[in-house]
């Protein structure tokens, strides 16, 4: 199953690691070591010019989609109805 992340991105949900919302995350060293490594190994991705709202954890991407955590997960619920997601 593929999941639209935005800006006519999609890839499978099974490489997502984690959904995360960057309106309720305080900007902690760790997250913004982990956005600064990305970028400089050339593996961040901006889904728009529009501010981010949430950042997905890929086994090997970090992306940052201007739709919403909820919206995601919501997509990845529609996805998987007969699994349990949190």
């Amino acid at each position: 199953m593929y999941i639209h992340i935005g800006a006519d991105v999609s890839f499978p949900a099974h490489w997502i690691v984690g959904i995360f919302d960057l309106d309720q995350m305080t900007p902690s060293s760790a997250t913004a070591e982990l956005m600064k490594q990305a970028e400089e190994a050339y593996k961040l991705d901006w889904m728009s010019a529009e501010l981010p709202r949430s950042m997905i954890l890929t086994v090997d991407r970090v992306f940052l989609s201007s739709l919403s955590s909820v919206t995601l997960v919501n997509r990845l619920k529609d996805r998987y109805k007969d699994e349990r997601l949190p």
